[in-house]
């Protein structure tokens, strides 16, 4: 199963029915051809609440709609400390520190670089991977599949944090459970299931 989040709305790859959105089964010769006029009604807001497509070979349906985007890798992490949760305020959303993997980079050390850039917050430590999510967008023209990958991180530092306002990083804070709600009610559909996943996990 595969799940990609365009216009901020879920594409469910599947080889039965998983979800309850609308279902669509793409297979035969012509899928390719199915494949980019969905990707399209996804875009302009068809779809307005997902879709579910379900193919009985669902790694030649994957492998044919990425074949409509160029790849990037991000990385991030959810970090932890005294039972409260590091969240950045972006562009009028609140989200979770992450970013572009470089050259060379392992996911690890990705994740790790861009908390302590984003955030000022140092003594990072990995402790366990979370799940990749995947979202597109145009840029120049281009479509985009930019998969981010996660990490849960627990740290011990107690300096002073510092939004990396050159990323456009207004707000850096932690928040308990009750300021958790606040951050869930504006924010990524992609990010709030992620967190949704992250929740339920610990």
């Amino acid at each position: 199963m595969y799940k990609v989040f365009i216009n901020d709305k879920p594409l469910i790859f599947s080889p039965q029915r998983f979800s309850t959105l609308n279902l669509l089964e793409v297979n035969g010769e012509e899928s390719k051809k199915k494949l980019l006029t969905i990707i399209e009604k996804m875009e302009d807001g068809t779809f307005s609440s997902g879709l579910e497509i379900v193919s009985n070979d669902i790694e030649k349906i994957w492998e044919e709609f990425n074949s409509f985007y160029k790849p990037i890798a991000a990385a991030g992490g959810i970090v932890k400390k005294d039972d409260k949760i590091l969240v950045i305020y972006r562009l009028g959303k609140w989200d979770l520190p992450k970013g572009k993997m470089e050259e060379g980079e392992s996911k690890e050390e990705s994740a790790l670089r861009e908390v302590e850039e984003e955030c000022g917050v140092t003594a990072l430590k990995i402790v366990d991977k979370l799940p990749e999510v995947l979202h597109t967008y145009t840029l120049k023209g281009q479509r985009i599949l930019k998969t981010t990958y996660w990490f849960e991180m627990t740290t011990d530092f107690s300096g002073t944090m510092k939004p990396q306002t050159e990323e456009d990083i207004s707000i850096v804070k932690w928040v308990d459970a009750e300021g958790m709600k606040e951050v869930l009610a504006n924010t990524y559909p992609s990010i709030k299931d992620l967190l949704g996943i992250y929740l339920i996990k610990s």
